[in-house]
This record gives structure tokens, sequence and C-alpha cells, in this order.
């Protein structure tokens, strides 16, 4: 018989994964937010399409983690929820990082925009370096 996930571990993972969630959606408007097409040539037509098909499919990648999060963060079948956890962990840690040693060329007005972002990623890595502490500590 498998043991469920405790109350607040399945809060803090629901959490990461809905932040997850909410960063794919974002991401998918990114493009729209900072007018990309504006500063495309039309000349290169086939770049201009991987820029956007790069951005699509990263979206679209962090949107199916963070549903298979949720589904298996709420599932009674909590034994291989590590990898998931794991990856969350490392996906969000290499945002940090990335983030830390090549920050996002802002315009002034959107400078509050770096110190969010990066924030949100240090929140979103504490909250997948907790659950792995709960799950490792639940299954000892």
């Amino acid at each position: 018989m498998q043991t469920p996930i405790h109350i607040p571990a399945r809060l803090v993972l629901n959490l990461g994964a809905f932040q997850t969630f909410s960063m794919a959606l974002y991401h998918f408007f990114i493009p729209y937010q900072f007018n990309w097409s504006q500063y495309l040539s039309e000349d290169i037509q086939t770049i201009n399409w991987s820029l956007f098909a790069t951005n699509n499919y990263f979206s679209f990648t962090l949107l199916l983690l963070s549903a298979l999060m949720f589904y298996y963060f709420n599932s009674s079948n909590v034994k291989n929820i590590k990898p998931l956890i794991v990856a969350g962990f490392f996906f969000w840690l290499f945002s940090c990082l990335y983030q830390l040693i090549d920050p996002m060329p802002l315009p002034a007005s959107l400078q509050w925009l770096r110190y969010l972002l990066l924030g949100i990623a240090v929140f979103n890595t504490s909250l997948f370096l907790i659950s792995l502490k709960i799950t490792k500590t639940l299954n000892a």
C-alpha cells in the first residue's frame, strides 16, 4: 500500500506546479508583450519562425510538465513523483543561475520585471527543494 503525500507536502508541490504552469502560460504571451515582430527582419524568415517556434515549444513543454505535476502530485499513486520534483527543481535552479549570470536586458521602465522574474525563480527553486526534503523524510 502506497503512503499518500501528507497535506503540507501536497500544498507545496501544488504551489510549485501552479507557478510552473503560470510561467508556461506567461511565455506564450512574451512575444506580444515585447513586440518581437517589430524587431525581426523580413529577409530571414526561417530565423523569425524559429524564434517563435522555440518559444512556443518551450512554453508547451513547460505546460506539459506542470500538467504532469498536478496529475501525479494529486494522485493516489505517488510512488514515482520524485523525478517530477527533481525536474522542477533543476528547471527553476537553472532559471535562477541563468538570470544571475546573464540578466535579461530590459528598458528602464521594465527593470522591476528583472527582479520579479528572478524572485519567482528563487521562490520556485525553494518550493521544489522543500518538496525534495519532505518526500525524502516520507520515504525514510
